[in-house]
């Protein structure tokens, strides 16, 4: 199997990298705000630097498949969320968690952060919008 990562740029078509299936694995992925780093997500998360493709840090989570990944504004926290409807934030500091909520009751399928970071909202197939407070 050769597994690529296509990242695109409009201005200079894209750029391909092959990845080691082996370890990296996307469902979901989210660019850090400077654009350096590719934060990709399934059954773990995978930090990759942008311009070449290679594997920065591997961590682990809670084993919980990811359904859906952000990095805040500034870049400084990580909201995950999983298949049983957990919620962890994560510091990109030490990339570590930070919390783990059980926010809705069926799988959580996009996260986003209020502009000022003050809350993270994530929307779930329980047909619920929740709003954590940082």
């Amino acid at each position: 199997m050769d597994s690529k990562l296509n990242i695109y740029d409009i201005a200079k078509s894209y750029k391909e990298y092959k990845v080691d299936p082996l370890k990296v694995k996307a469902w979901k992925i989210d660019f850090h705000p400077s654009g350096k780093e590719l934060l990709s997500g399934s059954t773990g998360l995978w930090l990759s630097n942008a311009e070449d493709g290679t594997l920065i840090k591997e961590f682990s989570t809670d084993s919980r498949f990811i359904t859906s990944l952000k990095y805040s504004p500034t870049g400084k926290l990580i909201a995950t969320g999983n298949v049983d409807g957990g919620l962890i934030l994560y510091k990109t500091e030490d990339y570590n968690s930070i919390a783990a909520l059980e926010d809705h009751a069926l799988t959580i399928r996009d996260i986003n952060f209020t502009r000022d970071e003050t809350a993270v909202l994530s929307a779930s197939d329980d047909m619920h919008i929740n709003v954590t407070d940082l």
